[in-house]
């Protein structure tokens, strides 16, 4: 029988690691990464100490027949264990209070830890967005960044003062042009 790959992603911005010592592995996810992963390796991890909560909060398993066997609820799965950068950039923008209410209080850790991140990069306008984060997760936003705007300006962008020069040599070039002496 051919083994069962399927999709797995990093939920959050940094990065998951785990390791199955039996078959001496050490697997890895960026933020954000996706992988094939065979099943019988999250079968693996699953049974691990702390494999149920990496595949509950941490990593997303996109095949939700195997989510589920996981121990992924049905509804977390519907809802907010399958959220993507966007749809967590659309509820912070565009969603009501009430959907980023649900999902900090339902969502996996790394979507809620995402959501924080995104909050924070797209300096989200609405107080009562900000206020409920920091409520529901104990994460101040407004300081957060008011923290990151004195950083910005007291680093401010590093200015390259090189002198910029050609990596590829251009092949229609004349000799001239070119800089060589002998034809």
């Amino acid at each position: 029988m051919e083994e069962q790959y399927v999709q797995v992603q990093n939920l959050t911005g940094q990065t998951v690691a785990y390791r199955i010592n039996e078959d001496n592995l050490r697997r890895a996810f960026g933020p954000y990464e996706t992988k094939q992963i065979a099943y019988t390796e999250l079968k693996k991890l699953y049974y691990q100490p702390g494999g149920p909560n990496l595949i509950q909060n941490f990593l997303r398993i996109e095949d939700k027949n195997i989510a589920l066997e996981f121990g992924v609820s049905e509804d977390s799965f519907e809802h907010e264990y399958s959220w993507t950068r966007d749809k967590i950039d659309q509820i912070l923008t565009q969603g009501s209070l009430d959907e980023l209410h649900d999902a900090l209080d339902f969502a996996p850790e790394g979507i809620v830890d995402t959501i924080i991140d995104r909050a924070l990069i797209l300096r989200i306008n609405d107080v009562n967005k900000r206020q409920l984060i920091q409520q529901c997760t104990g994460k101040n936003i407004d300081k957060m960044i008011e923290t990151q705007m004195q950083l910005e300006e007291l680093l401010g962008e590093p200015e390259d003062t090189r002198p910029k020069h050609r990596r590829v040599n251009n092949n229609n070039t004349t000799q001239e042009s070119a800089g060589r002496r002998v034809g």
